[in-house]
Protein backbone atom coordinates (compact mmCIF):
# COMPACT_ATOMS: atom_id res chain seq x y z
CA UNK A 1 0.00 0.00 0.00
CA UNK A 2 1.40 3.45 -0.90
CA UNK A 3 2.05 5.66 2.10
CA UNK A 4 2.59 9.32 2.98
CA UNK A 5 4.79 10.24 5.92
CA UNK A 6 3.24 12.88 8.20
CA UNK A 7 5.60 15.04 10.26
CA UNK A 8 3.75 16.71 13.14
CA UNK A 9 3.46 17.50 16.83
CA UNK A 10 1.78 14.87 18.98
CA UNK A 11 -0.17 17.74 20.58
CA UNK A 12 -1.94 18.61 17.33
CA UNK A 13 -4.78 16.18 17.82
CA UNK A 14 -7.20 18.27 15.76
CA UNK A 15 -4.94 18.35 12.69
CA UNK A 16 -4.09 14.67 13.04
CA UNK A 17 -7.78 13.78 13.23
CA UNK A 18 -8.59 16.03 10.27
CA UNK A 19 -5.92 14.46 8.05
CA UNK A 20 -6.86 10.96 9.21
CA UNK A 21 -10.50 11.55 8.27
CA UNK A 22 -9.41 12.86 4.88
CA UNK A 23 -7.46 9.64 4.29
CA UNK A 24 -10.15 7.27 5.62
CA UNK A 25 -10.90 4.59 3.02
CA UNK A 26 -8.09 5.70 0.72
CA UNK A 27 -5.68 3.21 -0.82
CA UNK A 28 -2.91 5.51 0.44
CA UNK A 29 -1.87 5.17 4.10
CA UNK A 30 -0.80 8.09 6.28
CA UNK A 31 2.14 7.17 8.51
CA UNK A 32 2.26 9.04 11.85
CA UNK A 33 5.44 8.44 13.87
CA UNK A 34 4.04 9.81 17.12
CA UNK A 35 1.24 7.27 17.15
CA UNK A 36 3.97 4.66 17.59
CA UNK A 37 5.64 6.73 20.30
CA UNK A 38 2.40 6.80 22.25
CA UNK A 39 2.43 3.02 22.06
CA UNK A 40 5.91 2.94 23.55
CA UNK A 41 7.67 2.13 20.28
CA UNK A 42 10.09 5.01 20.00
CA UNK A 43 11.38 5.00 16.40
CA UNK A 44 15.09 5.48 15.76
CA UNK A 45 16.39 8.12 13.32
CA UNK A 46 17.34 5.29 10.97
CA UNK A 47 13.83 3.87 11.22
CA UNK A 48 12.26 7.26 10.53
CA UNK A 49 14.51 7.83 7.51
CA UNK A 50 13.55 4.41 6.18
CA UNK A 51 9.85 5.22 6.54
CA UNK A 52 10.39 8.51 4.71
CA UNK A 53 12.29 6.69 1.95
CA UNK A 54 9.38 4.26 1.63
CA UNK A 55 6.85 7.10 1.33
CA UNK A 56 5.51 8.68 -1.85
CA UNK A 57 5.30 12.12 -0.21
CA UNK A 58 5.90 13.91 3.07
CA UNK A 59 3.24 16.04 4.78
CA UNK A 60 4.40 18.63 7.32
CA UNK A 61 1.61 19.73 9.69
CA UNK A 62 2.82 23.11 10.95
CA UNK A 63 1.32 24.59 14.09
CA UNK A 64 2.08 26.68 17.15
CA UNK A 65 3.08 23.46 18.93
CA UNK A 66 5.74 22.75 16.31
CA UNK A 67 6.97 26.32 16.58
CA UNK A 68 7.01 26.64 20.37
CA UNK A 69 8.55 23.28 21.34
CA UNK A 70 12.24 23.22 20.28
CA UNK A 71 12.44 19.40 20.35
CA UNK A 72 9.43 19.03 18.09
CA UNK A 73 10.50 21.86 15.77
CA UNK A 74 13.95 20.33 15.31
CA UNK A 75 12.53 16.87 14.60
CA UNK A 76 10.02 18.22 12.08
CA UNK A 77 12.74 20.16 10.26
CA UNK A 78 15.00 17.10 10.31
CA UNK A 79 12.25 14.89 8.89
CA UNK A 80 11.52 17.40 6.13
CA UNK A 81 15.22 17.63 5.36
CA UNK A 82 15.48 13.83 5.15
CA UNK A 83 13.09 13.68 2.18
CA UNK A 84 14.98 12.99 -1.03
CA UNK A 85 12.68 12.46 -4.00
CA UNK A 86 9.42 12.88 -2.10
CA UNK A 87 7.08 15.82 -2.64
CA UNK A 88 6.93 17.94 0.52
CA UNK A 89 3.54 19.43 1.39
CA UNK A 90 3.19 21.98 4.19
CA UNK A 91 -0.24 22.10 5.86
CA UNK A 92 -1.16 25.01 8.10
CA UNK A 93 -4.59 25.71 9.57
CA UNK A 94 -6.09 29.07 8.61
CA UNK A 95 -7.22 29.32 12.25
CA UNK A 96 -3.61 29.51 13.44
CA UNK A 97 -1.88 32.81 14.17
CA UNK A 98 0.99 33.59 11.74
CA UNK A 99 3.95 31.28 12.47
CA UNK A 100 7.67 31.99 12.28
CA UNK A 101 9.08 28.49 11.83
CA UNK A 102 10.42 27.92 8.31
CA UNK A 103 10.84 24.84 6.12
CA UNK A 104 13.54 25.58 3.49
CA UNK A 105 12.36 23.10 0.87
CA UNK A 106 8.83 22.17 -0.14
CA UNK A 107 6.62 21.84 -3.22
CA UNK A 108 3.15 22.78 -1.96
CA UNK A 109 1.80 24.99 0.82
CA UNK A 110 -1.81 24.35 1.92
CA UNK A 111 -3.60 26.89 4.10
CA UNK A 112 -6.81 25.09 5.02
CA UNK A 113 -10.01 25.42 7.01
CA UNK A 114 -11.43 22.59 9.11
CA UNK A 115 -14.38 21.97 6.77
CA UNK A 116 -15.77 19.09 4.75
CA UNK A 117 -14.88 20.92 1.52
CA UNK A 118 -11.24 21.15 2.49
CA UNK A 119 -11.31 17.57 3.71
CA UNK A 120 -12.44 16.49 0.24
CA UNK A 121 -9.74 18.65 -1.33
CA UNK A 122 -7.01 17.10 0.82
CA UNK A 123 -8.43 13.64 0.12
CA UNK A 124 -7.81 14.26 -3.57
CA UNK A 125 -4.21 15.20 -2.78
CA UNK A 126 -3.80 11.97 -0.82
CA UNK A 127 -5.44 9.82 -3.51
CA UNK A 128 -3.18 11.33 -6.17
CA UNK A 129 -0.32 9.32 -4.67
CA UNK A 130 -2.08 6.02 -5.19
CA UNK A 131 -0.59 3.69 -7.77
CA UNK A 132 -3.98 2.08 -8.29
CA UNK A 133 -6.53 3.13 -10.89
CA UNK A 134 -9.87 2.60 -9.18
CA UNK A 135 -13.44 3.76 -9.47
CA UNK A 136 -12.99 5.56 -6.16
CA UNK A 137 -11.36 8.48 -7.98
CA UNK A 138 -14.37 8.75 -10.26
CA UNK A 139 -16.73 8.68 -7.29
CA UNK A 140 -14.67 11.35 -5.50
CA UNK A 141 -14.80 13.55 -8.58
CA UNK A 142 -18.59 13.31 -8.58
CA UNK A 143 -18.67 14.14 -4.87
CA UNK A 144 -16.45 17.19 -5.34
CA UNK A 145 -18.63 18.33 -8.23
CA UNK A 146 -21.72 18.08 -6.05
CA UNK A 147 -20.01 19.96 -3.22
CA UNK A 148 -18.79 22.69 -5.57
CA UNK A 149 -22.25 23.27 -7.00
CA UNK A 150 -23.54 25.86 -4.49
CA UNK A 151 -20.21 27.65 -4.48
CA UNK A 152 -19.34 27.67 -8.18
CA UNK A 153 -15.73 27.08 -9.10
CA UNK A 154 -14.51 28.03 -5.62
CA UNK A 155 -15.21 24.53 -4.23
CA UNK A 156 -16.87 25.89 -1.13
CA UNK A 157 -14.22 28.51 -0.49
CA UNK A 158 -11.18 26.67 -1.80
CA UNK A 159 -9.41 29.12 -4.08
CA UNK A 160 -6.63 26.67 -4.88
CA UNK A 161 -9.25 25.29 -7.20
CA UNK A 162 -9.44 22.01 -9.07
CA UNK A 163 -9.04 22.26 -12.80
CA UNK A 164 -11.08 20.27 -15.31
CA UNK A 165 -9.02 17.09 -15.08
CA UNK A 166 -9.67 13.54 -13.90
CA UNK A 167 -10.19 13.53 -10.14
CA UNK A 168 -7.15 11.31 -9.65
CA UNK A 169 -5.00 14.25 -10.77
CA UNK A 170 -3.29 16.29 -8.11
CA UNK A 171 -4.78 19.73 -7.35
CA UNK A 172 -2.29 22.22 -8.86
CA UNK A 173 -2.96 25.20 -6.61
CA UNK A 174 -1.47 28.55 -7.62
CA UNK A 175 2.17 28.87 -8.59
CA UNK A 176 4.29 31.51 -6.91
CA UNK A 177 7.95 32.48 -6.68
CA UNK A 178 9.22 34.21 -3.56
CA UNK A 179 11.19 37.36 -4.49
CA UNK A 180 13.34 36.99 -1.36
CA UNK A 181 14.35 33.31 -1.08
CA UNK A 182 13.55 32.54 -4.75
CA UNK A 183 11.73 29.32 -3.97
CA UNK A 184 9.10 28.26 -6.53
CA UNK A 185 6.11 26.38 -5.16
CA UNK A 186 2.33 26.11 -5.25
CA UNK A 187 -0.08 27.55 -2.69
CA UNK A 188 -3.55 26.19 -1.98
CA UNK A 189 -5.57 28.74 -0.02
CA UNK A 190 -9.07 29.74 1.10
CA UNK A 191 -11.19 32.17 -0.86
CA UNK A 192 -10.71 35.72 0.37
CA UNK A 193 -7.12 35.31 1.55
CA UNK A 194 -5.04 38.19 0.16
CA UNK A 195 -1.60 37.53 1.61
CA UNK A 196 0.46 34.71 3.10
CA UNK A 197 3.79 33.99 4.75
CA UNK A 198 6.37 32.25 2.58
CA UNK A 199 7.02 29.02 4.53
CA UNK A 200 10.64 28.95 3.34
CA UNK A 201 11.78 32.38 4.57
CA UNK A 202 8.86 33.96 6.45
CA UNK A 203 8.39 36.86 4.04
CA UNK A 204 4.83 38.22 3.83
CA UNK A 205 3.66 37.97 0.21
CA UNK A 206 0.63 39.37 -1.56
CA UNK A 207 -1.82 37.28 -3.58
CA UNK A 208 -2.92 40.24 -5.70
Amino acid sequence: MPQIFVSHSRLDERSITFLSKAAAGSSVKLYFTDFERLLGQEPSPEGIRQKIDESAALFVALSSHVESIPYTRDWVMWEAGSAKNQDIWIFESAAEEPLQVVIPFFKHYVRFHDTSEWQAYIRQIIDSYSTLETLKSVALGATLGAVAGPFGSALGGVAGYLRSAPSRDRPPGREYRCPVCRISASIHYPKGMTSFRCPACGTELSLQ
